[in-house]
């Protein structure tokens, strides 16, 4: 399914757009059909930014209940109609916060999470599935020098984000999910800053930009401040 946004000023408050219902209807069809077909290990995967969900009262949450209600109703309706069976999900930043919005969504779920990151969000799953062996992956594997990321020698050899590890079994045959969240949108520089007049520095820094063209986004990133960005992911075991 494409990409779509919804602002906080937008259908948040209100239903859902036609896009958003198409795009679904059809991944719905699809499913169906395929289960007709007598084709096995049929299973629907989606991901989903849930951008900063905390509960109201903190810095990064809503202000207050009534909008805290309206994002998790607005997400719990879309997850509804995308019917996964997992759900892979980023920057929860209550645990709490995404039990409530299982709570609304339709079905039993489990919702493990991984540990915040420093700004206090992280990776989780939704699962109508049974989970098994699910772990933390922080520290990068054995065999993988460490990651320079900044002009000093200091490396590192961990995720500041960590990942989120889990089994289901598919047609009894095991299916093993990463959920990561990777690097935002902004470009840092060492010392914590965000911008430079070092064109070299620049360079260094922003590997990701294109010849004569922008710095690409990072798809794992909502589009803009205030948007979210479903994705779903049709396919079988």
């Amino acid at each position: 399914m494409s990409a779509v946004s919804a602002s906080r000023d937008g259908w948040f408050g209100g239903g859902r757009p036609p896009s958003v219902t198409a795009h679904c209807r059809c991944a719905r069809r699809q499913y169906r059909a395929a289960e007709r077909e007598g084709l096995v290990g049929v299973v629907r995967i989606g991901t989903w930014n849930l951008e900063s969900l905390f509960r109201p009262g903190g810095a990064a949450g809503p202000r207050t209940d009534a909008a805290y209600q309206a994002k998790l109703a607005a997400l719990a309706a879309v997850i509804n109609v995308m019917a996964p069976d997992l759900l892979a999900v980023q920057e929860v930043g209550d645990p709490a916060a995404l039990v409530d919005l299982a709570e609304l969504a339709e079905g039993g779920w489990q919702c493990p999470t991984a540990d915040p990151d420093g700004r206090g969000i992280r990776v989780g799953f939704m699962s109508r599935l049974p989970l098994a062996d699910v772990e933390q992956v922080r520290v990068f594997p054995a065999g993988l020098r460490p990651v320079q990321v900044d002009d000093t020698d200091t490396p590192i050899s961990e995720m500041g984000r960590p990942a989120l590890r889990a089994r289901v079994q598919v047609d009894g045959g095991p299916v093993d999910l990463v959920n990561c969240h990777l690097k935002s949108k902004l470009v840092s520089f060492p010392g914590g800053r965000f911008a430079t007049r070092d064109e070299e520095e620049r360079a260094r820094s922003a590997p990701t930009r294109s010849a004569g063209g922008p710095r690409r986004q990072s798809p794992s990133a909502p589009p803009r401040p205030g948007c979210s960005a479903p994705r779903v992911m049709p396919g079988r075991g």
